[in-house]
């Protein structure tokens, strides 16, 4: 088989002009890729930048938030602490109006009233149960104590 050296020529010419015009149509897509690569960049960099703002403001305001909630705990433990206190005090008010009440029955005992067995028994049913009853004798001497 003869190879003809102008069909040779004229076919790698062909091929010559193709690959340039492929090259430059590559270089043309490339171009155009990077400066779409770049606009999606700087667009992601603008919404990186937005994001970060805001997780910003979003750590600043759970940092106020968070100081607010030490703020409402700590007036939280305060307020318990003083109801604790006062409930208490409330606590021994009662006991101590209780004992005075007791004192008033004792009071109004006849005097004497143990030495006849009928004002014993009269008086017995004046005297509150809690010292009366055997079985509460630790109760009523935490009263009078």
């Amino acid at each position: 088989v003869a190879l003809d050296p102008h069909a040779l020529k004229k076919l790698f010419n062909t091929f010559k002009a193709m690959l340039l015009e492929m090259e430059a149509q590559s270089k043309e897509n490339s171009s155009f890729l990077e400066k779409d690569a770049e606009a999606v960049e700087d667009e992601y960099k603008a919404s990186l930048s937005m994001h970060k703002k805001t997780i910003e403001v979003l750590s600043r305001n759970l940092n106020v938030v968070d100081e607010r909630f030490r703020k409402v705990t700590a007036d939280a433990v305060r307020t318990g602490d003083s109801l604790n206190k006062k409930e208490s005090q409330r606590l021994r008010a009662v006991d101590a109006i209780q004992l005075l009440e007791y004192f008033k029955t004792f009071d109004k005992l006849p005097d004497n009233f143990a030495d006849n067995y009928d004002t014993m028994g009269a008086a017995m049913k004046k005297i509150p149960s809690v010292f009366v009853d055997e079985d509460r004798r630790m109760e009523a001497a935490h009263l009078l104590s």
